[in-house]
Parts: C-alpha cells; sequence; structure tokens
C-alpha cells in the first residue's frame, strides 16, 4: 500500500463557474451548496496499481481541500487515460511520462488521434524499467546477452517501446539475440520455466498479483549506459530499486524508469484559476512514499 502525506485543510473563497460535465449525474446540486468543483479523475482498473493509486490520490485531495471534490473513475489504465482527458469524461489522468510524450506528439500509440491539451500537474514517483533473469541464471550483464532468448513486451506496448530505445543505447541489434513479444506476465512465467533467458519488464503489475520478485534477478544497468539515456531522453529518469526487492539483491541499486504523472486538462485548469492550482500542487507534493512493488 503507498500514500501520500496528508495536509491540513485548505479554506478558499472564490466564486466559481460550474461547468455541466464536471459534475457527476446527480451530485451536481450537491456539491454547488458545498461551494465546491468536482472533477474526475481517471485512475486505473479496480485492484491494480493505477487502479489503487487513483483512489489514493481522490481520497487525500477529498479530505485536504474545501474548495474541490475528486471522483474516481475506474479505466483500461494509463494508455487510456490521455485520451479519456480529450472529451467530457475526465479531467485529471493518472499516466507515464513516456505515454504523455507520445500524446503531444501525435506518436504511437496515438498518431492517429487528436489528444486535448494537457498539464502535468504532480509527479508522483518513477515507474522502473527492469530487465529480469531467473534467481538461478549465469547471466551477470549485457556483455553475455549475444544469442539469447529476451523478451521485449508485447509488440506496440509502451515495454516494447522502451526496450527497443535502451538496446539502441546499448549498440545492440535484434539480430544479436532471440527476440520474444511477451507481456510482463507471460514473461514473467517462462523466465520461471526456463523458457527464455531474460525479459524487459516497464511495469510492476505482475508483483501485486502471484509473481514474487525474490524469483527474480536484477540484470544491473552500466551506469554510464543510464546516464546517457536519462541525458537524451526527456522522459527517461534515473531511479533506485530498493535492496531486496529481487532474488540476492543485498544493496540498492541503480536503475531507470519513466515518471509517473497526474495530468490535468487545459479547459479544467482555466476553470480552477491560480489559487487553486496551487492548492492541488501542494497536496500532491510529496509524492508516493512506497515504491510500486
Amino acid at each position: 500500500m503507498f500514500c501520500l502525506a496528508q495536509k491540513q485543510k485548505f479554506s478558499c473563497h472564490h466564486s466559481f463557474v460550474f461547468l455541466v460535465g464536471f459534475f457527476l449525474p446527480g451530485c451536481s446540486s450537491e456539491n454547488e451548496k458545498k461551494g465546491k468543483i468536482l472533477l474526475t479523475l481517471a485512475g486505473g482498473s479496480k485492484g491494480s496499481f493505477y487502479g489503487d493509486l487513483g483512489e489514493m490520490l481522490s481520497e487525500t485531495i477529498n479530505s485536504s481541500s474545501d474548495s474541490i471534490e475528486i471522483a474516481l473513475q475506474h479505466t483500461a489504465g494509463p494508455e487510456a487515460n490521455l485520451r479519456l482527458l480529450s472529451g467530457e469524461e475526465c479531467q485529471l489522468a493518472v499516466t507515464t511520462s513516456d505515454l504523455a510524450y507520445y500524446a503531444a506528439r501525435a506518436e504511437t500509440p496515438y498518431e492517429a488521434e487528436s489528444i486535448a491539451s494537457f498539464s502535468p500537474l504532480a509527479t508522483l514517483g518513477v515507474m522502473p524499467l527492469h530487465v529480469l533473469v531467473s534467481n538461478n541464471s549465469n547471466l551477470k550483464d549485457w556483455g553475455r546477452l549475444a544469442g539469447k532468448k529476451i523478451s521485449l513486451g508485447r509488440g506496440g506496448s509502451r515495454t516494447h517501446k522502451l526496450a527497443l530505445l535502451f538496446l539502441d543505447y546499448l549498440e545492440l541489434e535484434l539480430a544479436d539475440f532471440q527476440d520474444y513479444y511477451y507481456t510482463e506476465e507471460k514473461a514473467l512465467k517462462s523466465l520461471s520455466a526456463g523458457d527464455i533467458d531474460a525479459a524487459f519488464v516497464a511495469d510492476t503489475a505482475p508483483f501485486r498479483g502471484k509473481a514474487n520478485p525474490a524469483d527474480y534477478k536484477l540484470l544491473p544497468f552500466h551506469p554510464a549506459v543510464l546516464e546517457e539515456c536519462t541525458d537524451s531522453t526527456s522522459f527517461l529518469v534515473g531511479c533506485t530499486i530498493p535492496a531486496g526487492t529481487f532474488y540476492n539483491q543485498d544493496e540498492p541499486a541503480p536503475g531507470l524508469g519513466v515518471e509517473i504523472l497526474l495530468l490535468i486538462s487545459k479547459q479544467a485548469e482555466e476553470i480552477l484559476g491560480e489559487e487553486l492550482l496551487n492548492e492541488l500542487k501542494e497536496i500532491l507534493a510529496p509524492g508516493i512514499t512506497n515504491p510500486p512493488y
């Protein structure tokens, strides 16, 4: 479980313009009496990391603000959330920095879509990109991957895109090994079964289910490669994998990841105004206090 540090309640005195799209059915009159603006937040599916994160964010804001009420909408996850900002369903969306980058530039998976303008409201934490091997593997570094069976993530997924980007930095080509395109769940099962040798995992969702991080070893990133990645790509950031997360990992390990963001639509940004935006940013400033495992 993760949480945000709780803040004292705020009290703001404003004359608000209420948009019909900003209220859930049956809730507008109640919130008008309270003098609150109701915003809908796109999180994730129930029980998922992003679903739980959305619940935590809505509860924290609702208990910390006298001016804003958050209604949570369960969704298919961070990729779908950016599309919801384009309609009137949601005004806030949890996503990641790589997806926000692709949406802003109309790149895959948003190349054929018109995504509404948005702004980052808060950086909540980091979702790491792992390269994992089984806990009985003899692989210890990238130099031994030639000819090995490696899962790069489901074709077209964000894991797949991040894996190809990282391999490019390493100057490795697909012809150097046997490439597979598995989901994270299938990749971890295949690692355990010995069907593949390594897997890129850019989502910790499998570890919130049946998969146990202690069943896998982390293939470490070289510091020079990490520095090149973060210097060259705006949506990649360095992070630290806590000691004891993976098998035989006695020390914290340097890692690479994408930021977990809370976005706000430009329309909602204009409605809230500077004072309420600053209130939200202060409430969200602590970020996630526990890592996403």
